[in-house]
């Protein structure tokens, strides 16, 4: 496959991706809005402007013939960058347009779309600040300013992604205000780029790295290591702030321990970077509010913690060291870039399984803010995904209507929603974010997610107006239907998939998938409209 990777560069996610999947045997390129200043010496294919891009576009219809003449070569770059690949994977909601504007046109080609999520480019404060709550986490204070208090923003980076990519990733302490479920995303790791070396010393070298002190928690790091150094704990600290990310992976693979984040429930980068290379690494991880985090050999601390964590790490050589040692292989094991970018094509196709994720906050009990409302083109965005990707099984769509998130009378009154198994039928826990149902390990797997996958890409077909398309994937249903009835459980999956039939003149394979979401539910009056429109159709 032909595969583009792009355009915003964090932690050298877009360059290390690119690599990982020209080492799985595909043609890659990649574009990256501007280099990163802590990764310069990372190579890139493009260098773009979506902003550019737009008024390309833009001058290609209000002067066709003077666009023409005057802007070939750029024209023909965009063009290529538009049109040329099957894949294309997207970061921090940056794609070739301004507001992921090329997303509905390359779904219009039939082209597949992963989106990376990275935190600050879909969190918002007033959805972030009540679940963090929940878990006793405060939110930093820099989250109310700008630009990241702007919710327009970060609802179009996200809604758009819901609406069009084929797979998204992302993470529970940053997707608050999702309403499809989506893929951990874990962080791609180039492991043979990082020498490992574990120093060993009797007085620690302590390194802490942070991009933004607020999010990092860097203040508290300080004030925990003022005091011991009062105490008399001996370490020598290295403050590495503004400096390029190949200075920092000398000064890690030289140090003894790490410091990584404190305000997180999830590890993150330089965690990754301080285990490849040898350190012991300081973090905050939550297991119930990022469930699917790998168990890193991380010292997990909190605000209240962390003095006495740090003290330990610090003053017991043999503490600091175990987990120094395991640091390395985990990393190996969990995010090897080559098998997250394998497992992130993977996810492409139709596949038996759960999403890791499926998130219930805005479903259930969001509240826009005051001062503040969803613009009218969002909340029918909203009801678009809603509409293909389903709700909460108790959850009304009018309370959402009521909310103002979604827009009254856009979803269509004879498609029946999509209705995701209750947290407690996979024996896990609902948090206040939502459930993960492969959190215990246990979770019996059926095929739920590989009809309705089936069923998304036919409507997809259909709205490109390629019949011929929705029919062969249809076709594979039935064929599924035929060989195992009984895994079409749910009688709203069936009564889809029985409209989808009609729509396609597979009467027959409709009847059945109708009759058995009736048998299912009989007060399922979709599965009885249909038969009825059906009928009709065929009386006509």
């Amino acid at each position: 496959m032909r595969i583009l990777v792009g355009t915003m560069e964090i932690c050298r996610h877009v360059h290390d991706l690119g690599v990982a999947f020209r080492a799985l045997g595909h043609d890659v390129d990649t574009a990256v809005v501007g280099k990163s200043p802590f990764y310069q010496d990372l190579p890139y294919d493009y260098l773009i402007n979506p902003i550019r891009h737009h008024n390309l576009l833009s001058a290609v219809v209000q002067n066709p013939l003077g666009a023409l003449i005057e802007l070939p070569d750029e024209l023909l770059t965009l063009r290529r960058l538009l049109t040329d690949y099957d894949v294309y994977v997207f970061q921090f909601a940056r794609s070739l347009l301004p507001l992921n504007q090329d997303y509905p046109i390359l779904k219009q080609q039939g082209k597949k779309i992963i989106s990376l999520f990275n935190g600050s480019d879909i969190r918002h404060w007033s959805a972030a600040e009540p679940v963090a709550a929940s878990f006793g986490y405060q939110i930093p204070e820099m989250c109310r300013e700008e630009p990241y208090r702007d919710l327009k923003a970060r609802l179009t980076n996200l809604r758009m992604a819901e609406r069009y990519a084929d797979a998204i990733f992302s993470l529970p302490f940053q997707s608050e205000l999702a309403v499809r479920p989506y893929w951990h995303f874990f962080l791609p790791f180039d492991l043979g780029l990082y020498d490992h070396r574990i120093p060993a010393r009797d007085i620690p070298v302590v390194v802490h790295a942070p991009s933004r002190r607020k999010f990092k928690g860097t203040d508290r790091f300080l004030a925990v290591m003022d005091r011991l150094r009062d105490e008399g704990v001996q370490f020598e600290l290295k403050l590495l702030e503004g400096v390029a990310n190949a200075q920092v992976i000398r000064e890690l693979v030289d140090a003894d321990v790490v410091l990584d984040e404190l305000n997180s429930p999830h590890y993150a980068m330089l965690a990754l970077e301080g285990m490849a290379t040898g350190c012991a690494v300081v973090a905050g991880t939550h297991f119930g509010y990022v469930p699917m985090q790998g168990r890193a050999p991380i010292v997990n601390v909190r605000p209240d913690t962390l003095y006495d964590q740090v003290k330990e790490l610090l003053t017991n050589k043999e503490f600091r060291l175990n987990h120094a040692r395991r640091g390395r292989p985990f990393v190996a094991a969990v995010h090897s870039h080559i098998d997250v970018a394998a497992s992130m094509l993977s996810k492409l196709e139709p596949r038996d399984g759960y999403f890791d994720y499926y998130p219930s906050f805005v479903s259930r009990q969001y509240e826009v803010p005051a001062g503040e409302q969803i613009d009218d083109g969002l909340q029918r965005l909203t009801a678009q995904i809603i509409q293909r990707h389903g709700l909460p099984q108790d959850v009304a769509p009018e309370s959402l209507v009521e909310r103002g998130l979604m827009a009254e009378g856009a979803l269509t009154p004879d498609k029946p929603i999509l209705r995701w198994r209750p947290a407690a039928t996979f024996g896990v826990e609902e948090h206040s974010w939502g459930w993960a149902p492969n959190e215990q390990g246990t979770a019996a797997v059926d095929s739920v997610y590989l009809v309705t996958h089936l069923v998304d890409k036919a409507l997809e077909a259909l709205d490109r107006g390629d019949s011929a398309e929705a029919a062969v994937i249809l076709q594979q249903c039935i064929e599924r239907y035929q060989a195992d009835p009984g895994a079409f459980s749910d009688p709203l999956v069936l009564t889809a998939l029985g409209r989808l039939a009609i729509e396609l003149d597979h009467n027959d394979a409709a009847v059945a998938m109708l009759v058995q979401a009736h048998q299912a539910d009989p007060s399922n009056g979709e599965a009885v409209r249909a038969i009825e429109a059906l009928v009709g159709k065929q009386a006509a």
